[in-house]
């Protein structure tokens, strides 16, 4: 294997790294939203929805 493919072969790898940790991302998120929808998550204070917003920004930059 030349250092191309194996280059490739390493993109590949974390290209679907990268979708898998998205679709535990998206069902989290989904579980969190119905609880939240639920009332068993409550947003109290504007720190709770700062949190909220930078962990969510953080997770995007991760792509």
């Amino acid at each position: 294997m030349d250092i191309e493919d194996y280059e490739l072969e390493r993109a590949i790898e974390k290209k679907n790294l990268i979708d898998e940790n998205n679709k535990i991302i998206r069902t989290a998120k989904a579980q969190w939203l119905s609880n939240f929808k639920d009332g068993k998550i409550k947003l109290t204070t504007v720190k709770d929805l700062k949190d909220l917003i930078e962990i969510e920004m953080h997770l995007k930059n991760m792509k």
